[in-house]
This record gives C-alpha cells, structure tokens and sequence, in this order.
C-alpha cells in the first residue's frame, strides 16, 4: 500500500473496552474504519487496482460485519481487541491478485507504530456448503487471525536472531526455523477461521477427505491449507496437555486456542528447552519451515528444491518420537 495516497482517519481515544457493549462502544471505531476502507477503495479505483463495484463495497460492509463478530468472540481478552484496533482498512485484493483467497499487510507510521489491514477476494464462490458470504467470513477471520498472531512472531524472530547470533544456525536454516512457527501460524488461523465460520453458520463443518501432499496422502477437513492441519497437529501432540489425544485433528483446535496468547512461542521454547529437548524443537520447526515452503510451492508461491517426501516422513518420525502424554503444569 502507498501511503502517501491517502490520508488516514484516526479515532481520538484509543482505549479498550471489554464489555459485552462492547461493538457499540467502539462506534467510532468501525466509522473510521468503514471512512479509511471506502476512501482507500477510491484510490485503487483511480490508480486501476479496482473498479469500484458493487461486489467490491459490499466486501467491505460485510467485512466490517465481520470484525464487529470478532469483537463479540474476543470482547473478554483485551490483548486480542487491541489488535484488531490495528487494522485500519479493508479493501479488495488489487484486480491482479484474485486469483489468492486473501492476505493482510502491515505499514508503520513513527507516531502510531504498526497498523494492518485485510485485503480480500471480492469474487469467492461458496464451496458447497458454505455460501459466497459466509465463505468471505471464513477468510476474513483466517487473515485476522495472522494479524492476532503477530503478538507472538516478535519473540520468533527474536529467537531466530539469537540462534544465527550464537552459530546454533546459519541464516538459511533460522528462516526456516521461523517459517516453522508459520506453518503454525497457518494452521491455527484457518482451525479457528473454519470453526467459527461454520458456528455462526449454524453449519457442520465437513467430512474429512483425501488430498495429496508429495507422494503422501493426507486426511483433512479444512477448505484450504488441508495439508498442513494433520502436520501441524501431530507437532501439537508434543506438548503437555494435548498429546494424550489421539486425533490429530482436535490436537490442532487445541493448539489454535493456545496460539490466540502472546506467550504462545515463549511458552513452546520454554516447554523444550525445560525438557533439554532444544534440539530437538530446532531440528524439527526447521523440517516444518521447509513444509510451509513446499505447501506455498504447491499453490505457486516460491519453488523448492529438497525431497518433499522425505521431509514429511522426518518430521512424523520426530513428532512421533517426541509426542508427550504428560499434563500441562505451567
């Protein structure tokens, strides 16, 4: 985004309010969100990025529908509601990127710090069970969620510089530590996004089915990302409290509720390193940062150039080696 293209509407005072008013207490919230995102879809439409379409405002009404849910699920955990304060525009992806579902970018302005915003698919098709809108839904609240997520990824890459600063790591290999946490970050912010997609749809969610990852066959129930729930949900399975499950599945819903606290990445490094399993955790985020790469690879983001099957097969073994009965005591 430019930010020189479009001056920002600001609320004057930024406090949280948890209540159970607390949509209606944040009315100059959502004007000024609803003034920056109709403004901003100006711009695009000027500088040819969008056409000003119906389907195009109506993403964003709905989307600010959506974040008033957002505000009613997460009204009881302040550090979450000052997150989703951070997002001052919604608009539609530029006319060049629909072929993606979403994604969220982020600009920093010296005075107010970090702000976001969501960028959406204004063409989504239902995919059978959901309909076109409550299918935005479910991508509105995969993409909020990266947004949650970020109250962690500091501490990730605080670590990963720790790792390249103590010679534990090259450079290469600390990326792909970190997009080990990012398969996480993936996993858990479509979990969520699904189960509250069809709760307020007051529809099931749907029955597993076979996808193809590699040479290896997968059983998932997610719309996308199938190949990285079972994955991401044997990793949950190595940690106290949620590896005396056995299905994977509801392994990840766990996980996914865990990621929602800002100590979420402390809390896993502490639970290795407390257990002298810190090679472990290293050895195994970076079989899973390579994963995220093949599973980006697959949809035509990026290339890989290492043995998908083999590290699929490695990362289960460990997981599988490391999968932890024990209760959570702390």
């Amino acid at each position: 985004m430019k930010n020189n293209t479009y001056n920002l509407k600001r609320r004057q005072n930024n406090d949280v309010k948890t209540t159970n008013n607390i949509v209606e207490e944040n009315q100059s919230y959502f004007q000024e969100l609803h003034d920056n995102s109709i403004g901003y879809l100006s711009v695009m439409v000027q500088e040819k990025r969008a056409n000003g379409s119906q389907k195009e405002v109506a993403l964003i009404e709905n989307s600010i529908s959506f974040i008033k849910e957002a505000f009613q699920i997460y009204r009881d955990r302040p550090e979450i509601i000052r997150q989703l304060l951070k997002i001052k525009f919604i608009f539609p992806l530029d006319i060049s990127e629909r072929g993606l579902y979403g994604r969220i970018f982020e600009y920093y302005e010296e005075q107010y710090g970090i702000h976001y915003g969501i960028c959406l698919n204004p063409n989504l098709s239902g995919n059978g069970i959901l309909t076109p809108y409550e299918r935005t839904r479910l991508y509105f609240f995969h993409e909020l969620g990266h947004i949650i997520h970020e109250m962690w990824k500091l501490d990730v890459e605080k670590e990963m510089q720790k790792l390249v600063n103590t010679k534990r790591l090259t450079s290469d290999a600390a990326m792909k530590f970190y997009d080990g946490f990012c398969m996480l970050d993936e996993a858990c912010t479509q979990e969520r996004a699904e189960e509250i997609a069809y709760t307020i749809a007051g529809k099931n969610r749907p029955s597993s089915r076979i996808i193809s990852f590699g040479n290896y066959q997968v059983s998932t129930n997610f719309d996308f990302y199938g190949e990285l729930q079972i994955l991401s949900g044997q990793f949950a399975k190595t940690l106290r409290g949620i590896g005396k499950y056995d299905s994977d599945q509801f392994a990840l819903s766990i996980l996914s509720k865990r990621a929602l606290s800002s100590n979420f990445a402390q809390n896993i490094i502490f639970e290795y390193t407390r257990d002298g399993h810190t090679d472990d955790l290293i050895n195994l985020l970076t079989l899973m940062g390579a994963l995220k790469e093949a599973s980006y690879a697959s949809f035509g983001m990026g290339k890989v150039d290492f043995n998908v099957d083999d590290v699929i097969e490695t990362t289960v073994a460990v997981c599988d080696k490391l999968r932890d009965y024990r209760e959570r005591n702390f």
